[in-house]
């Protein structure tokens, strides 16, 4: 097994970064025959993105694939099909001359040049648009140390629109200002770099909120949430703005997924926070990937934002 958790190791950190029933993978003990590995994103309208690998024979000693030259298509229930194609800067295969429609379902398949291997094929729909009822600012903390970073606690409480989508990724931005005092007006001076606000702790929401260990943001299953609400403690780092600059507005992103997006992913960062970015145990624990490894999944994208000040 040692020889197999290395690998699927490799495989994760390489492919990682991008959820119809999700069956879990029956993790081969024995020599098994390479299988393709395949992780597809897609969001309306452009976005059509997927990562490939093969994998397999562990036993053996089989190192993982990356090949460039396989062929990925798209389906729509439209009839439409698109054709992937590899960018070696990005060494992603995307369709860059395709648009998403949302509520459609779509369909890809992948295979390789090698015979051997067997194609895969799954199925996802783009699910619809989410958005929150309404985004409360609970209390900000601001640490200004000389010796160690400087940074702002923010507690927020984010109530979902339940009627909008049934799994969510939500994250949030922060944008920082300077007031310019003048003789005839007081003036904001934005900084022009939003920065990044990760999890600092989840307060309440229980099983229904978990921490993207990988991704930024929480994962949220609303169906478990007691009054469709939940408060998180947001951690923004602070360090390299002017001592003047202050929280202005705090910007949250809303991806409404599908069930596939989110089961993928919630069990990848539960192993990677377990055992650590560096997780010698597999962390491929689902797919909906028919004849391999992997997952298709959507999302589609919505904002919204909160004056602090």
């Amino acid at each position: 097994m040692k020889s197999y958790s290395y690998i699927l190791t490799i495989i994760v950190i390489c492919l990682t970064g991008f959820t119809s029933c999700v069956d879990k993978i029956a993790l081969p003990e024995t020599t098994a025959p390479a299988k393709i590995h395949v992780e597809c994103e897609l969001s309306p309208p452009f976005h059509i993105k997927a990562k490939l690998s093969t994998t397999g024979d562990f036993n053996a000693n089989y190192l993982p694939t990356f090949p460039e030259d396989a062929t990925i298509r798209l389906y729509s229930q439209l009839d439409e099909e698109f054709v992937f194609k590899y960018n070696s800067d990005t060494r992603i295969y995307e369709v860059t001359n395709g648009r998403l429609r949302n509520g459609l379902n779509y369909s890809i398949s992948a295979e390789v040049k090698d015979s051997s291997i067997t194609s895969v094929f799954a199925n996802t729909k783009i699910p619809p648009k989410g958005s929150i009822d309404s985004l409360e600012i609970v209390n900000i903390e601001s640490i200004n140390s000389n010796t160690g970073p400087s940074e702002d606690l923010v507690t927020v409480k984010v109530n979902l629109d339940q009627a909008s989508g049934k799994y969510f990724r939500i994250f949030f931005d922060s944008r920082y200002a300077t007031l310019k005092e003048n003789v005839n007006q007081s003036q904001w001076i934005y900084n022009p770099v939003l920065q990044k606000s990760e999890i600092s702790s989840i307060k309440s929401g229980g099983t229904s909120v978990h921490d993207a260990y990988h991704l930024r943001g929480v994962l949220v299953n609303p169906e478990y949430l007691d009054d469709t609400s939940f408060e998180v403690v947001l951690k923004t780092d602070k360090s390299s703005l002017e001592s003047k600059e202050v929280l202005k507005t705090l910007n949250i992103r809303i991806h409404s997924v599908t069930e596939s997006y989110y089961r993928y992913h919630l069990a990848l960062s539960k192993q990677l926070k377990l055992e650590g970015r560096k997780a010698i145990e597999p962390v491929i624990d689902y797919t909906n990937i028919n004849n391999g490894y992997g997952f298709i999944g959507a999302f589609v994208a919505s904002s919204d934002s909160i004056v602090v000040r």
